[in-house]
């Protein structure tokens, strides 16, 4: 008579290794910095928005007639300001879009999602590279004054930070990654019965 014979304990097979999925530290940081810089575009074109409809009301309380008067008064500072309001509330829509977009598509681990998030922060960029001379220009101030020096430095310190995290080659290698799905591994109580 033959008995049957069970595997000795701890002999069942040990499931493959699955291989390391690359970290998504890099990418959610520049998702979570383009959100902050889409907020913060976002408060930028409410701002706008407010100045804009405080123009046009101011605007339309004097007449015909005053318009001569302030237009000698203010000329050219008047239109000045007004395609300037009109330009930060273009740019922070075009900004707030791209980087909160671009942010919710890099959580979701889309390609398109890094690009809008790199396009966002050199709009960002641009845009306080322009800034910051035209405000040199205007106010005759000079760029090595240290307050210069640190609001550059502060407006382009998170726009520059975001698209390097961005770009960094293992924001890419977790974007391409599959996400795991973790399955409970099965261990059973009992050997398996065999039959002879």
């Amino acid at each position: 008579m033959t008995y049957p014979q069970y595997p000795e304990p701890g002999a069942y097979a040990v499931p493959p290794a699955t291989s390391a999925q690359p970290s998504g530290g890099t990418a959610i940081t520049a998702g979570v910095l383009a959100t902050l810089g889409g907020l913060l575009s976002l408060a930028i074109t409410a701002v706008s928005l407010f100045f804009l409809i405080a123009i046009a009301t101011i605007g339309s309380q004097f007449k015909p007639s005053d318009y001569e008067i302030l237009d000698s008064i203010f000329g050219v500072l008047a239109i000045g300001m007004v395609a300037l309001v009109i330009i930060a509330f273009v740019l922070g829509m075009l900004l707030s879009a791209l980087l909160i977009t671009g942010a919710v598509l890099l959580f979701r681990r889309k390609m398109l999602g890094r690009w809008l998030v790199v396009s966002g922060c050199a709009v960002a960029i641009v845009s306080n590279l322009m800034t910051a001379v035209f405000s040199t220009a205007v106010t005759s101030d000079d760029w090595h004054t240290s307050q210069s020096v640190v609001s550059a430095f502060v407006g382009l310190a998170f726009p520059i930070a975001t698209m390097v995290l961005a770009l960094l080659p293992s924001t890419t290698a977790w974007i391409r990654a599959e996400p795991t799905q973790t399955v409970p591994h099965y261990f059973p109580q009992y050997p398996p019965t065999y039959q002879s």
